[in-house]
């Protein structure tokens, strides 16, 4: 079994009893507080808790949880409570492994510290076992020749082999990391890495050579794995709000997982993965933290039933039951029910303030927040100004000069001249790094280029020409990127695609080499997806099918690595209607003019592809206008075209006034690396 560096360990297995309905038992580990190591994180007692609320959900009864998590509150009655020390861990699982038969499921779930350790068995090609952290794990043990009360990968693997050996289908979702390498990160990140270093718990810094052998465990049978991370990354966990309250941290994975799972209707595990990794993108300059998946159920359907959560929210005390985590942000505008289906609006409530888990509401128009009660958004909140940390050096004295960049930012942040963005030293969305003569942007995390050498985005500026010009259009562009993916993703009844109806979108590179000042013919085609590499004079073709049985009105966004947002399609005055069955090829050129051997010569930019289903005879929606410097269409917007330009256009937290309600939107979106001309 490959380990990554993951979010959430889950393991669902599920099984036939012969004379009873399949149940689901879930075993949800949540390490927060370790009794011997100095390492203890906020996030995994939360990430439980929400892990708990999004099983309830989906129909698993309580006396079939255990949680082995300190701190978790308001678990029903009949879940199972105890602390997550490597005992109990292992009790819980032969306890689920010896109650399931085929036909049932089985949830295992870890969020905590990982780490690595000399391969015990010889099975390991590195020469190094994977382990998770248990709230008693204590250091290296030359004596036993292993980290004393860890969890291995080995132990894992061979508990999964026996549960799928009962005829079981396995799930494994992990909130843990393994492995720091691979990325740069700077002292001083809005998030905490989930991860211990070996050196910290005195692991030998050689390990013994073994003989690598078979060990016999191998995996057969019907599982998946999701992992929060790649084996070269870290998984971060990151605040909600106010960073030192412990309650507001939560696992990054975590979070965008159960998201997911509450908001959709049906999805597979690979759907739910993606969506979860979409999710995680729309927040961060790069992608820092890249969740993967394996296994045969990649394309079955998600453990539990029911699915997503009604679009009714409870109202409890003069509260939404309801907040951050599920999407909920300040400004939105809910219509009041006194019941959970049915019956007449009684007046509209605005969102003030959003917690995790709870939002703070007032009446409009005169009308009071009830004590009890339902509430169903009919205008999302407008995303806020994006934070941005000031400037900090990633190496002291690194040969360049780096005052008229550090005077222009100050002059900038003092006179608050960039629209749409804050600056701040705590609570920030992004960072900005001096290095290399230039500014390089971070998520949250400070990891620097993490996708390899200079893919962290650089203010480039050029020679001639005000820099404090440069550098504000620079952020402003920087701010309207962040905007409109929040917008995009804060769409009720949409988001980024999970696939499988709809919208198809299938890319296609046609390789190009440049010619003098031109480029020639193309040789050949090949499909591409997400995260491919392009390069300069490469064509890409943008090849659209409707699969659904509904008009989709298509638009076509490309950001470039310097945040400039360009329409692709369609062209002015021409239909973007693509009818049930009907397709849609569009092409574009690639252009990184820039020497290959010429610093910062390469980028990353993305292409969004936006759908949205229409009635027959329904106004066009063309979101164009979401563009740099593009004209808003003429006559009447709709009420998604107006969120939407709203939201890019200044980033004000507020209520918005919408003229009905906001079609359904699907967003396609795809990152490239666009390499600089060949010599």
């Amino acid at each position: 079994m490959t380990v990554f560096c993951a979010a959430l360990f889950v393991l669902g297995v599920a099984q036939t009893h012969a004379q009873t309905a399949p149940q689901t038992r879930a075993v949800l580990v949540g390490v927060s507080d370790y009794y011997h190591l100095d390492a203890d994180l906020r996030g995994p007692r939360n990430d439980v808790a929400l892990m708990l609320r999004a099983l309830l959900g989906r129909g698993i009864a309580p006396e079939n949880i255990t949680v082995l998590s300190e701190g978790v509150e308001d678990a029903p009655e009949g879940v199972i409570q105890d602390k997550p020390t490597r005992a109990a861990i292992l009790a819980a699982m032969e306890a689920a492994r010896g109650q399931s038969a085929s036909g049932d499921t089985v949830l295992f779930y870890f969020s905590g510290h990982g780490s690595q350790m000399p391969d015990q068995s010889g099975d390991e090609q590195g020469g190094y076992d994977q382990i998770f952290l248990p709230a008693d794990a204590k250091g290296w043990q030359s004596s036993i020749g292993a980290v004393e009360n860890a969890l291995v990968d080995d132990e894992l693997r061979v508990w999964a082999v026996s549960v799928l050996g009962r005829g079981a289908q396995l799930v494994a979702i992990v909130d843990a990391c393994h492995s720091g390498t691979g990325f740069r990160a700077l002292e001083g990140g809005a998030g905490a890495a989930r991860y211990v270093d070996p050196s910290m718990l005195g692991v030998p810094d050689a390990a013994e050579p073994r003989e690598t052998h078979d060990t016999g465990a191998e995996l057969s049978g019907d599982f998946v794995f999701l992992y929060s991370s790649q084996s070269d990354q870290r998984s971060f966990e990151y605040p909600l709000g106010d960073g030192a309250d412990p309650a507001n941290w939560y696992g990054d994975f975590t979070r965008n997982l159960v998201q997911v799972l509450e908001q959709a209707d049906a999805l597979s595990y690979g759907q739910w993965l993606q969506a979860a990794r979409d999710g995680m993108r729309k927040a961060s300059a790069t992608a820092t933290q890249t969740p993967d998946g394996e296994g045969t159920l990649l394309d079955a359907a998600v453990f539990g039933e029911g699915g997503a959560a009604g679009q009714r929210m409870v109202i409890k005390g003069g509260k939404l039951q309801r907040g951050a985590l599920s999407g909920v942000a300040p400004g939105a505008v809910l219509a009041v029910y006194g019941a959970a289906t049915g019956g007449e609006v009684l007046g509209q409530v605005e969102v003030i303030e959003a917690m995790p888990t709870q939002a703070t509401l007032r009446g409009r128009d005169g009308f009071a927040v009830p004590a009890a009660g339902y509430g169903e958004e009919v205008a999302p909140g407008l995303p806020p100004k994006l934070v941005i940390a000031p400037p900090r050096a990633a190496i002291e004295h690194d040969g360049y000069e780096y005052r008229p960049l550090t005077e222009a930012f100050d002059r900038l942040a003092a006179d608050d001249r960039v629209d749409g963005v804050a600056f701040a030293d705590q609570g920030y969305d992004m960072g900005l790094v001096l290095m290399d003569g230039t500014l390089a942007l971070t998520g949250r995390d400070g990891i620097l280029d993490p996708n390899g050498p200079e893919t962290s985005p650089r203010f480039r500026y050029g020679p001639t020409g005000d820099i404090q010009e440069q550098l504000a259009g620079w952020l402003e562009r920087i701010g309207r990127v962040h905007r409109l993916t929040a917008a995009l993703n804060g769409v009720k009844g949409g988001g980024f695609s999970i696939g499988g109806t709809g919208l198809k979108v299938a890319l296609e590179r046609r390789p190009t080499p440049a010619r003098g000042s031109g480029c020639a013919k193309p040789r050949g085609k090949e499909e591409v997806g997400d995260g491919a590499a392009l390069r300069h004079c490469d064509q890409l073709w943008i090849n659209l099918t409707n699969q659904s049985r509904k008009a989709q009105d298509v638009t076509v966004l490309y950001v470039d690595r310097d945040f400039h947002i360009s329409a692709l399609w369609p062209e002015p005055s021409l239909s973007n209607r693509i009818e049930p069955s009907g397709q849609k090829s569009i092409g574009m050129r690639i252009v990184n003019e820039s020497a290959p051997d010429a610093p910062f010569a390469s980028g990353q930019e993305q292409l969004l592809v936006l759908a949205v289903p229409v009635d027959p005879d329904a106004p066009r929606v063309v979101l164009t206008a979401l563009a740099d410097g593009a004209p808003t269409r003429a006559g009447d917007q709709s009420p998604l075209e107006s969120f939407l330009g709203a939201a890019v256009a200044d980033g004000a937290t507020r209520a918005l006034s919408l003229s009905g309600a906001m079609a359904p939107l699907k967003v396609n979106r795809f990152g490239f690396e666009v390499l600089p001309r060949e010599e």
